[in-house]
């Protein structure tokens, strides 16, 4: 189902997305976490450093062509991107600057 969104809610998009573009922010603690679990479901390489990972998010978030998507849990909004590839950053885990 797709919902028209307010005003507020596109700026709040677009402004984490440029953040996100020009860095990547963990909250505490969540940056080794997310890239563990990433490794373990096998959605990248068992090589890959926090620096590799996030280069990769920030080139899915750069890429026009990827689809956002905004999900609500009570007050609470996480935003979704689905790549060509089928992988999945969310911002769930990393911090949004405002």
């Amino acid at each position: 189902m797709t919902l028209d969104i307010s005003n507020d809610i596109k700026q709040e998009l677009l402004s984490a997305i440029r953040a996100i573009r020009q860095r990547v922010i963990w909250k505490p603690g969540k940056d080794v976490q997310h890239l563990d679990n990433r490794k373990s479901m096998e959605h990248i390489p068992q090589n890959y450093t926090l620096n590799d990972y996030n280069q990769l998010i920030q080139s899915i978030v750069s890429e026009p062509t990827n689809e956002v998507y905004l999900y609500t849990f009570g007050q609470d909004r996480y935003y979704q991107y689905v790549s060509k590839d089928d992988f999945i950053p969310n911002f769930d885990s990393i911090e949004i600057e405002k």
